[in-house]
């Protein structure tokens, strides 16, 4: 991410020396205020830092079913899935979305994914969430793989 994502004057971030994990598992800058993702897919690894909630997911388009994401995703969401040119490439669109999210929730897939509907308000990119308004897009990485991240919308 970059300051445009992340607005002008925000301090300069913690050293990734001071990286370790939280009692859930998720990577946290300890003695820092600044919240921080990690996500790979090989050859891709991918940090992100922020002075509010990020999420970032990089994933590979791979083929995968559909219909084994029943769990994952919501029916409006299986449904622009199923009627995509391209299902793949959407269903691993959407997931790197729902993971970015469900990472700036702080939960990751320990929350109920079904609760979050990404597809609502997607012109806007924004997502509704008890936390406040979190905005999502995409980073361009290469043809065969999808890169999203998500913050928590202070702009608002």
């Amino acid at each position: 991410l970059s300051r445009d994502h992340l607005g002008q004057g925000n301090p300069r971030p913690p050293a990734l020396s001071h990286l370790s994990r939280d009692h859930l598992g998720r990577p946290t800058l300890l003695g820092s205020p600044w919240s921080v993702s990690l996500s790979h897919s090989y050859p891709y690894a991918v940090c992100a830092l922020a002075p509010r909630a990020v999420g970032v997911d990089v994933e590979r388009i791979s083929p995968l079913s559909v219909g084994d994401f029943r769990s994952v995703f919501t029916p409006r969401e299986m449904a622009a899935i199923n009627d995509s040119l391209w299902p793949q490439s959407e269903l691993i669109r959407r997931w790197t979305i729902k993971e970015a999210i469900l990472k700036a929730l702080g939960l990751g897939f320990l929350a109920d994914p079904l609760a979050l509907d990404t597809s609502p308000r997607e012109p806007e990119r924004l997502v509704e969430t008890k936390a406040g308004p979190l905005r999502w897009d995409h980073l361009d990485l290469a043809q065969d793989f999808w890169l999203s991240w998500a913050i928590l919308d202070t702009e608002r």
